[in-house]
Order: structure tokens, then C-alpha cells, then sequence
């Protein structure tokens, strides 16, 4: 029975070995750069393949290194991507007046629309609305870098023909030809989208338990383009209920003010904070270790839902769609932010470019995209 036993073994571990070995062969070109691992991003391919911040072409967006010592903020990384027209001073400052001194840089750019997603913490505003000229100077550029960027695409096309409008050959995951909603321009120039997200990402309004949604669905129609004014707008997300960054004040930070940045519209996600998620990751995992009788399945039933789990993942889901019809259907540029900036930041962030660049769903693009986050 023993000899058996083993050559049962032996034949599962043939058998394994033959399966990896077949899968191996079968991977594609893809999977099989992922092999160097950390080495896979690397920040100036990725900005190549965004057509934006590339050394000698023309652009609304530069790559700063005021962070190459970690010295204005040591969670982010070396290099960050800035509007053109501040300079490292104003980098500097603005960082004094955002928690961690977690700036706003951009992490994406749609090649056409040329609307961008920023990412950084909360102002420190308290209580009294205190203000910082530098990052007033630096969230006014993210709001016009949009329109400049596309002026300077039509400047190039002029020079250099058509072919030269998406910049630099891309050198993978050309997202414009495999996107959610394929586009075309209308007589502004700026891109009209031909799909619809009606019906999928209307944003959830107050009855829904969110708060400072709007809860006009957008249908992709290009409508957006025909205000100048609201091409000019940049959308602040805050992730957090408006409630907790109403407190954070008091503790002398906050969140943005029309006052101070009048280009912006702020919206607030009423997405809890990471004690909230961890309680309830906590009870799902008790639940799932839990033997439950078949005849109780409403008691199951019951203790998920009071987990609160798959409320926060629709909750999460449902922002990034927000984002994505605010970026995809309304070519608006948007600035993400929670108290920190970063988990539910980081959240929204990644899965609105899952969503709208099919290159991060590619194996080696979600590498890309977790390491760049």
C-alpha cells in the first residue's frame, strides 16, 4: 500500500510538472517580462507611454526631482510629475501646506482629452481657512495644464502633420484603441464620446447613504465640451465623509475651500477610514472560518451584511466609476485625495485607471500600476 501510495504521489508530481511546463509555454510576451519584478516600472517609460513629461517635446506637465532626497515627502517617490509652469519653490511650499507633505502630482493622463488624475493629502487649512499662495499657484496650474497640453497638440500638428498628435510612439497599452468608449471630435476639438456609462455609473446620491454626489449620470455625449467654463474646472474627490474632514479641521487640517481655489468643485466620497475597513475585514474574516449549518444560512447572511464588507467594496467600485464618467464622459481633470493620501486614495486612483487603460489589465501592467501607486 505504501508503494502505491508513492507512485500515486510520484504520477501527481509528473503530472504537476507537465501542467507548469505547458502553461509556461503558453504565456504570452507579456507575462513573461514580468520576470525582473521590481524592475518592471520604470517611471519615464511609463510617462512615455502617457505622452506626457517627456524630455524635449513640449508639454503642460515636467517631471520635478525637489524630492530626490526625500526631504519635501518621504512617502512619495523620488521623481513627481508637476505642472510645467511652477516652479521647485512652489513644489516646495505647497508640500508645507499638504499632510505628509503629500503634494498634488499627476499619475494619469488621457492622450486624448488630455484630462489628468492627481493624487495627494488633505490641506492644512483648520479651522481658520488658513492659506498657502504656493499650492494655490500649484492646484490653479493642475486646472489649466488641461487646456495648454491640447494646445500644444495642436501647435505640433501644425508643424509636424497629424501623425505627430499622439506624440512619441507609444511603447505599449495605446489605451485609445481598446478603450470603454471609442471617441470622436466634435467641433470644439475635444473629444466626444460615443458609448454611454447611463444607468452604470450615475453617481449615488444622498438617499443612497453618500454624501455631496452629484446625481446627474453623465451618457458620454460630449455635452461637457460645449462649456468653456466647466472644461476649466478641475473635481476634487475627497474620499472621506464630508463629517470627518469637517474634523479633521479642528485638528488644523481640512480640505479645500471655494475661496481659496476657485477652480475647483468638491466632491465627498463618504468612503470610512482604514479603523472602519479593518473591523469589518476583521468579521468577515471570523465569518469565513466560521462552520455554519445549512439550515442557517440566513444567520450567515445576516453576519456578512453586518460586516459591512461588501457595502465598502460596492462603495469603492461605485467611486471609481465616478471617476472614470467625470475623466472618460465629462473630460474633466480630477484631484483625489483623503486625509493622508493614501489607501482609500490609492484605492480610487488604481482602479479608475484599471478602468479606463487596458494596459493595467494586462499582468504586466497591473505590476506597472500597484509599484507607480
Amino acid at each position: 500500500a505504501g508503494a502505491s501510495e508513492e507512485d500515486a504521489v510520484g504520477r501527481a508530481d509528473d503530472t504537476a510538472s507537465e501542467l507548469t511546463a505547458a502553461e509556461s509555454s503558453n504565456l504570452d510576451a507579456d507575462e513573461v517580462k514580468v520576470a525582473p519584478g521590481w524592475k518592471v516600472y520604470d517611471h519615464e517609460q511609463e510617462m512615455r507611454r502617457l505622452a506626457t513629461a517627456i524630455p524635449g517635446v513640449p508639454s503642460a506637465w515636467r517631471v520635478t526631482t525637489a524630492n530626490a532626497d526625500y526631504q519635501v515627502s518621504p512617502t512619495y517617490p523620488r521623481r513627481l510629475v508637476v505642472p510645467a509652469s511652477v516652479s521647485d519653490t512652489v513644489v516646495q511650499d505647497s508640500s508645507k501646506f499638504r499632510s505628509k507633505g503629500r503634494i498634488p502630482s499627476l499619475v494619469w493622463r488621457h492622450k486624448t482629452s488630455s484630462a489628468v488624475m492627481c493624487r495627494c493629502a488633505q490641506p492644512l487649512a483648520g479651522v481658520g481657512g488658513k492659506r498657502s499662495a504656493g499650492d494655490e499657484q500649484l492646484v490653479a496650474a493642475i486646472a489649466d495644464a488641461q487646456d495648454i497640453d491640447y494646445e500644444l497638440e495642436l501647435q505640433n500638428d501644425g508643424e509636424h502633420g497629424n501623425e505627430a498628435n499622439d506624440g512619441p510612439a507609444p511603447l505599449e497599452g495605446d489605451f485609445e484603441d481598446d478603450s470603454p468608449f471609442m471617441g470622436m471630435h466634435n467641433a470644439q476639438g475635444r473629444t466626444k464620446r460615443t458609448g454611454t456609462l447611463t444607468g452604470i455609473v450615475s453617481a449615488p446620491s444622498h438617499a443612497a447613504g453618500w454624501l455631496g454626489f452629484s446625481t446627474k449620470a453623465s451618457s458620454c455625449d460630449g455635452a461637457a465640451d460645449s462649456d468653456t467654463t466647466e472644461k476649466r474646472t478641475l473635481m476634487v474627490v475627497d474620499c472621506r465623509p464630508y463629517i470627518s474632514a469637517k474634523g479633521n479641521s479642528l485638528m488644523g487640517k481640512g480640505t479645500e475651500s471655494k475661496q481659496a481655489y476657485p477652480q475647483i468643485k468638491l466632491e465627498f466620497l463618504d468612503i470610512p477610514n482604514i479603523h472602519v475597513m479593518r473591523k469589518s475585514v476583521d468579521m468577515l474574516e471570523d465569518l469565513s472560518t466560521t462552520t455554519i449549518d445549512s439550515t442557517k444560512y440566513g444567520v450567515y447572511n445576516a453576519s456578512l451584511d453586518a460586516s459591512g464588507w461588501l457595502g465598502h467594496s460596492r462603495q469603492l467600485l461605485a467611486a471609481s466609476l465616478y471617476v472614470t464618467d467625470l475623466m472618460w464622459c465629462r473630460n474633466l481633470s480630477v484631484m483625489v485625495h483623503c486625509s493622508d493620501g493614501w489607501d482609500r486614495t490609492s484605492q480610487i486612483t488604481s482602479m479608475s485607471q484599471i478602468f479606463m487603460d487596458p494596459y493595467y489589465r494586462t499582468i504586466t501592467g497591473l505590476v506597472v500600476l500597484i509599484e507607480k501607486e
